[in-house]
């Protein structure tokens, strides 16, 4: 492709060359339909989730961001399936202008979603602790602490993404890329009037990485210790203060309180969601993120696969997550802890 003036002048031979893939047949209108499903589901959920947001709003959110995965899908595949086949340079300029913001969101997804999945697990692992333990760590159990510590991330998420999409060579991009180049993977020389700071290098490319890494273990042993403790729900909860009260069969004012079986199937839907999540983090790291698969030194029909490979199982396990909600989960989900009782559903 060549640049005239502000647009791109796109040469639709050599691009069905260079990337048969995105050529349109069948299989892509099966996998929108498959990507569109999980938009509608993740929808869905987001409107059950809404009715007690403050409380929820770790779930909330990340099914918001599996939405918004569904999006990018249908954006990265099926779309630019559609401009290869009519061949359009306006459709394909709209495409490439927006690729950086497009990138943006995706980063952002890529920290926010493992950093919801250790807040939830975490708060469920506390309904195995004591009352005590749980009102004294309320940033994960109680509503609005919650809701705090859920709009704090999103605003460190947003700083992230932007971190992380400083130094893209966008305008270097071929039709056919889905994965962007930093600038460091990039010819110095021929990029030399972009400038290139040492510092948000080493935080894009090493303390980013390092904090997702790192989130998924943790997840994943909390989640372990969390399965072997479940028998411990509603065990040690005699009254240590005004705020711990005993789980139990009871009704407070005609509705029934929070009781122990519930917390525990509660504990069991949500280590279903972070089942979903921690294999989407192995498709993650087994086929995108550069320090372990090095993707952005692949061919680029590789890339494509690979980043096919991640997203079209982000939206299966997106989609997924509405069906084990309402198969398993229903009305069973314990989303806080007030500070004089378990609270009613």
């Amino acid at each position: 492709m060549s640049k005239v003036s502000s647009k791109i002048v796109y040469n639709w031979t050599d691009i069905s060359q260079t990337c048969p893939e995105f050529s349109p047949n069948y299989v892509d209108i099966i996998l929108a339909i498959f990507a569109i499903a999980g938009f509608i589901l993740s929808c869905m959920l987001i409107a059950k989730f809404r009715k007690q947001l403050k409380g929820s709003v770790s779930v909330f959110s990340l099914s918001f961001v599996d939405m918004s995965y569904c999006l990018l899908y249908l954006y990265n595949f099926p779309l630019k399936s559609l401009v290869f086949y009519l061949e359009s340079d306006f459709m394909a300029n709209v495409r490439h202008k927006a690729q950086h913001q497009i990138e943006t969101i995706e980063e952002f997804g890529n920290f926010f979603i493992p950093i919801l999945m250790m807040y939830i697990v975490l708060e469920k692992f506390l309904w195995t602790c004591s009352p005590r333990t749980r009102y004294s760590l309320r940033l994960f159990t109680m509503d609005r602490p919650k809701f705090i510590l859920t709009a704090v991330t999103a605003g460190v998420g947003i700083v992230v993404a932007v971190i992380s999409t400083w130094n893209l060579v966008i305008l270097h991009v071929h039709f056919c890329d889905v994965v962007l180049l930093p600038f460091a993977f990039t010819n110095k020389c021929e990029l030399g009037e972009m400038g290139e700071s040492d510092f948000l290098n080493t935080i894009q490319r090493i303390v980013i990485p390092l904090t997702i890494a790192l989130s998924v273990p943790i997840s994943f042993i909390f989640a372990l210790i969390t399965l072997c403790r479940i028998g411990k729900v509603g065990k040690g909860e005699n009254p240590v203060d005004q705020e711990a009260v005993n789980l139990g069969n009871e009704e407070v004012n005609g509705a029934v309180r929070v009781i122990t079986s519930l917390v525990k199937k509660s504990i069991l839907c949500m280590l279903t969601f972070y089942f979903l999540f921690f294999l989407r983090e192995v498709c993650y790291f087994a086929f995108v993120r550069q320090h372990t698969k090095g993707v952005f030194a692949s061919n680029r029909h590789h890339r494509i696969m690979y980043s096919w490979y991640y997203d079209f199982s982000s939206v299966v396990l997106s989609g997924s997550r509405y069906l084990i909600y309402y198969i398993f989960c229903r009305h069973e989900v314990v989303v806080n802890f007030p500070p004089n009782a378990l609270g009613s559903l």
